[in-house]
């Protein structure tokens, strides 16, 4: 009985020792999010007041009290303040996110067309495709018309892939943006997905850190001057979210292709026959 008690005791001494440490963990966690919070709030006011001002300027611009604009400075400020637009509304949604717990992405998904979002990503990298030399080409499979996602949020990750492209690829080169259809099997089911791949004939990555780029501050030699290694992380996340898969493959004749899948219609299946 004695040595029962004794156990007791000690087992309730330890239940005790944990109980404090999951304690200090709560409150160290209450604190870090609390931190996090207060930091995206900061980062947010600090982004959103420029971008306020560049809007207005921009709305100036484009109004006729400063005077006329010709065709190609109308179409650049209005590229220059739809930009504007994406980064205010990723603030807006990425705030959303943090405050719904956990920082899980908040979407709104539907289908949807392809075509705008490839277009509107390409158009957005005109001029400075035209500065540096660079063509950049669109394939549409016909088969891959439309898929199920959320137009701006797979804008912002083209944006990524073709903003890499484009400060990799060196003067003269390519760039394509291409999607094609296809079906995969799921235990006995069939499902559609569409894919969207960027390739570019830059100078390539390793075979042993094709998954590392997708890590949060990972930078790669040339592959990661210029920037802080959060664009293909964020990429990854938004992909995922849709319920697809990112990934890097080497291009034929040299340099990477960047490819993504979506879903091509909500989770209605096709049995294997």
């Amino acid at each position: 009985m004695q040595e029962l008690e004794t156990e007791l005791l000690h087992a309730g001494q330890e239940l005790a020792r944990l109980h404090r440490e999951l304690e200090v963990l709560r409150d160290r966690l209450r604190r870090e999010s609390t931190d996090r919070s207060d930091l995206l709030d900061a980062v947010s006011h600090e982004l959103r007041t420029p971008l306020t001002v560049i809007g207005g300027y921009h709305r100036l611009l484009l109004g006729d009290d400063v005077g006329p604009l010709n065709d190609q400075q109308r179409k650049f400020l209005e590229e220059s303040q739809r930009s504007c637009r994406r980064l205010d509304a990723f603030l807006a949604n990425m705030l959303a996110a943090s405050r719904a717990g956990g920082g899980a992405e908040v979407l709104e998904l539907g289908r949807a067309p392809l075509a705008p979002a490839l277009e509107a990503v390409a158009a957005m990298f005109e001029a400075l495709l035209a500065e540096r030399g660079l063509r950049l080409s669109l394939s549409f499979d016909p088969a891959a018309a439309e898929a199920r996602f959320d137009p701006p949020r797979v804008e912002q990750v083209l944006t990524n892939l073709v903003g890499n492209a484009v400060k990799f690829t060196r003067a003269g080169g390519s760039i394509e943006i291409a999607t094609r259809a296809f079906s995969a099997p799921d235990n006995e089911w069939v499902r559609r997905w569409v894919e969207i791949s960027v390739s570019d004939d830059g100078p390539g990555i390793a075979p042993e850190h094709r998954e590392r780029v997708f890590e949060p501050y990972v930078q790669l030699g040339e592959r990661g001057a210029g920037g802080i290694g959060l664009g293909l992380a964020i990429c990854r996340r938004l992909v995922e979210a849709h319920g697809g898969v990112i990934r890097l493959d080497p291009r034929e004749g040299g340099g990477c292709r960047f490819s993504f899948t979506l879903p091509a219609e909500p989770p209605r299946r096709e049995k294997v026959r």
